[in-house]
């Protein structure tokens, strides 16, 4: 059960979500990670990187609730998508709020950090793959850590960056790196309601997340794909579940799917179904097939059960996921014509546009008075807008390096004139 204690001051519906998420996924094995974990010593960063679906949230969460019980002052702050903590500003209030409710007082979760306290404090951010901006990363770049706090974050690892490449962004030192290995045979075993023959440990190869879909395969008397490699494994579920619909519902699917790949987080049934192009029974009818993938959230949309299943649609094709990206494209920039754009497009247009090929100067159109004035009628403050602007001035700051001294400059500075004037 989890420790009340560790979510004073959490008071934000998504990470209640994400709890019970994980309340319902079985927890084995991981005794001598959680060891090395815990030794991580005082006034140190600790970087934990490991694929998606290898279990990171999960232990990260299983060794907080263990510290938090023995009496240390733990401070975990998830950063997801799908349950709407992924922005810099977000995290940085659920992290401000634990730190008040630990130590009483007022500041800065930097500053907060950074001061003695007498006592051990972990602060442990999970999930530093899925912000959706640098914010946070700059704020905590740098830091000297007293002796009595430590820094504990995971995050995925990318093509472009492992844990040394997240520990070189935040430029903490000292660090300690710890990679995530699969599971044994021995802790897979010991998950309740599996039998683990050795022909199924090698197909999962010790991963937590094919193991819980291996579990729902063997609960419902259905038969493993037939493929050798782990990774190809929900590929081969995908492959099998389309080749059972009957066009155009196949084609239907293998749109649907790459939409969800294209997607950031959870996308509403509206814009969903704009991208896709069919209505939302039909799009509901044709996801049934796909339950074991892709999930329901209430109130606000649809989205993959993991981000191991959109890193599959991008592998596997991604013909579609182009196609869906340069459809979101196309909407963001009918949307934020709008005076009053659809939610999802003013918080992910910029996304949007960026992974379809937009220049810089489309992007920082997207900073206005108008757009000012939408976040404000969205969400009641100008604290997402605020976001934007310090991302068009990033960005902004990003190309004038690149083009320092040569034609392109001029337009950087320009953009940043722009952002001091708003």
């Amino acid at each position: 059960m989890l420790n009340a204690m560790l979510l004073r001051g959490m008071a934000h519906q998504g990470v209640q979500a994400l709890l019970q998420d994980h309340r319902e996924a079985p927890f084995v094995g991981r005794d001598a990670d959680r060891r090395q974990l815990a030794e991580l010593p005082g006034g140190m960063l600790g970087v934990m990187c490991a694929p998606a679906g290898r279990g990171k949230s999960a232990l990260l969460l299983r060794l907080a609730l263990e510290l938090d019980e023995a009496g240390a002052l733990v401070a975990w702050v998830p950063i997801s998508l799908r349950f709407g903590t992924h922005r810099s500003s977000t995290v940085e209030e659920l992290l401000g709020a634990r730190l008040r409710a630990l130590l009483g007082g007022q500041g800065h979760p930097r500053e907060r950090m950074t001061s003695h306290h007498g006592q051990p404090l972990w602060v442990m951010l999970d999930g530093l793959d899925e912000l959706q901006d640098q914010g946070l990363l700059d704020g905590l770049a740098g830091l000297t850590l007293p002796g009595e706090v430590r820094l504990l974050v995971a995050a995925r690892t990318r093509i472009d960056c492992d844990a040394a490449g997240w520990a070189a962004q935040l430029a903490i030192h000292p660090c300690m790196l710890f990679d995530l290995p699969p599971l044994s045979f021995e802790e897979v075993a010991a998950f309740p309601g599996l039998t683990p023959a050795p022909e199924v440990m090698r197909r999962i190869g010790g991963d937590p997340l094919l193991i819980r879909l291996c579990m729902e395969c063997i609960r419902m008397g259905e038969a493993l794909p037939d493929v050798r490699d782990p990774a190809e494994l929900v590929g081969a579920w995908w492959s099998e579940q389309r080749e059972r619909l009957q066009a155009p519902k196949g084609e239907l699917a293998s749109r649907i799917l790459g939409a969800l790949g294209a997607a950031c987080g959870v996308v509403p049934w509206g814009v969903l179904t704009a991208v896709v192009a069919s209505s939302e029974g039909e799009v509901r009818a044709t996801l049934a097939s796909f339950a074991r993938f892709v999930i329901e959230v209430p109130e606000q949309g649809v989205t993959f059960a993991h981000p191991r299943f959109a890193e599959v649609a991008r592998w596997t094709m991604p013909d579609e996921v182009q196609a869906a990206q340069r459809r979101f494209a196309e909407l963001a920039r009918e949307e934020r014509a709008k005076a009053d754009p659809m939610p999802y497009f003013l918080h992910f247009a910029a996304a949007h546009l960026e992974a379809a090929g937009a220049p810089d100067e489309e992007i920082h159109r997207l900073v206005s008075h108008a757009s000012l004035e939408a976040w404000r009628r969205h969400e009641g403050s100008a604290s997402g807008f605020v976001q934007d602007l310090r991302a068009s001035w990033s960005r902004a700051e990003r190309a004038m390096m690149t083009h320092w001294g040569g034609h392109g400059a001029l337009a950087p500075l320009r953009q940043q004139s722009l952002c001091l004037a708003l």
